[in-house]
C-alpha cells in the first residue's frame, strides 16, 4: 500500500514540479502495470502510473471544473467555481482516491491509520491547509520508512543493502 501512495504522490509532484496541474486525477486515469503478480493494484512490485493529461495545464489560479460538463468529485473550491489553484485542487483528489482505497480494503491494518490521517489533510476543506504534491510525498515515504523491517538479506546481498541506505538518505531532511 505504501509502494502504491509513494508512487502517486511522487507522480503527482513531479507533475507540480514541472508546472503542470493534471486537474482530472481519479482511479481511471491511474495505469497500472501488474509486473506478473496478482491482479492487486496495492502489491508492491506494481508499477502505478497517471495518465491523461488531456485537461491538464500549466498551473495558474482557474475558475471552475476542467471542462462544462465534468461529473467526477472535485475539491470544494472548484465546485464552489472560486478562483483557486489546482495544484492544491490535485491534491484533494488524490488525498479523496487514496483514502477511498483505504477504506475498501477489508480489514485495513492499523498500521494506515497514519495515511488515513495524511488522506484527512490532502482532502481538507480550505486548500490552504492541504500539504503540496511534494509534502504529501514526504509524508508517505516517512512512514513507508517507519513500517519497513530491514531484512537480513540485506547483508547477503550488498546491492540491496546499497539501496535500503540510499533511501534512508533520500529520507533525511536536508539542512541549509
Amino acid at each position: 500500500m505504501y509502494n502504491a501512495c509513494l508512487q502517486l504522490t511522487e507522480g503527482l509532484a513531479y507533475l507540480h514540479e514541472n508546472g503542470i496541474a493534471h486537474r482530472d486525477l481519479g482511479a481511471e486515469n491511474i495505469l497500472a502495470n501488474l509486473n506478473g503478480v496478482n491482479n492487486s493494484s496495492w502489491h508492491p512490485r506494481t508499477k502505478l502510473y497517471i495518465i491523461d493529461l488531456e485537461l491538464a495545464s500549466r498551473y495558474k489560479k482557474v475558475i471552475g471544473p476542467p471542462c462544462a460538463d465534468y461529473d467526477r468529485p472535485c475539491a470544494p473550491e472548484v465546485a464552489e467555481m472560486k478562483p483557486h489553484d489546482p495544484r492544491a485542487a490535485d491534491v484533494w483528489q488524490l488525498g479523496m482516491l487514496i483514502k477511498e482505497a483505504l477504506e475498501s480494503m477489508p480489514n485495513s491494518p492499523d498500521e494506515y491509520r497514519n495515511m488515513t490521517s495524511l488522506c484527512e489533510l490532502m482532502s481538507a476543506i480550505d486548500p490552504e491547509r492541504r500539504p503540496s504534491a511534494q509534502r504529501a510525498s514526504y509524508e508517505v515515504r516517512k512512514q513507508k520508512m517507519q513500517h519497513e523491517q530491514p531484512s537480513w538479506n540485506l547483508w547477503l546481498f550488498p546491492n540491496t543493502l546499497l539501496s535500503y541506505i540510499r533511501a534512508w538518505i533520500d529520507f533525511l531532511p536536508t539542512t541549509q
